[in-house]
């Protein structure tokens, strides 16, 4: 018989590999993780601590979510994907968040752990060290909607589809793969979100980067036979 975590000891788990958390002595984690709620969601389920009533701090015990921003025709873009240790979709809510357009959903099955926003507070009152890490990752969190903004405005699809090829491809690959080669495990409706586009656009762009030698197709693994030309479309040239 196998001996899962409990909870506390799984939500410490997480918060040792926390941007903000982290540096909370031992103590204090298990004196935060006792006043944590636990949520469970099930793949796709939507994640629930968005919108008006997001007060708190969640981060992810277990699984991965993805956080969408939606437009008025249904159309979504997706902002990015979180892991464990990480604070759902970045939001550090310390006042609510008010209306929003952002939702989130589970990419597979999924806990969380809310730490509600009056306890966040005292956290950050009796360990001030903390706040330093809070503007931290509230910086990097910025830079990251920069980097989304300007790869949404000044690239075209086939461009962003490039640069989230490279991305998927800088996974460590299976031991003795001798070409970069992503599998993929979601659907194109979902990979079509993750870029902003329709899948009848993702699925002529993947069609236009195999006639130019960029990729190779087969099924559901893409391999990349163009580094450097998937670059030059990212905008990565410098990088190639």
């Amino acid at each position: 018989m196998i001996m899962a975590p409990d909870p506390v000891t799984r939500r410490i788990e997480a918060m040792n590999q926390s941007p903000i958390l982290s540096g909370l002595p031992p103590q204090a984690q298990s004196d935060v993780a006792a006043r944590m709620r636990s949520m469970r969601f099930g793949r796709r389920e939507i994640v629930g601590c968005y919108g008006r009533d997001c007060r708190g701090t969640c981060i992810i015990t277990d699984g991965s979510i993805a956080l969408c921003l939606s437009g008025p025709t249904g159309r979504e873009l997706e902002i990015g994907r979180f892991h464990v240790g990480e604070h759902a979709g970045g939001a550090v809510g310390l006042a609510g968040a008010g209306e929003t357009r952002l939702h989130a959903y589970a990419v597979e099955p999924t806990q969380i752990a809310c730490l509600p926003a009056p306890e966040l507070e005292k956290v950050l009152e009796a360990h001030p060290e903390i706040a330093h890490s809070l503007l931290a990752y509230l910086c990097r969190w910025e830079r990251r909607l920069v980097d989304l903004l300007a790869a949404s405005s000044l690239l075209t699809v086939r461009g962003r589809l490039a640069r989230l090829l490279l991305d998927m491809a800088a996974i460590p690959a299976p031991s003795g793969a001798t070409v970069p080669s992503i599998r993929l495990d979601e659907t194109k409706v979902a990979l079509a979100r993750r870029l902003g586009c329709a899948r009848e656009v993702l699925s002529r762009e993947l069609r236009k980067l195999a006639r130019s030698g960029a990729i190779d197709i087969d099924r559901r693994r893409i391999m990349i036979r163009d580094r450097k030309r998937l670059a030059q479309l990212a905008g990565l040239a410098q990088e190639a």
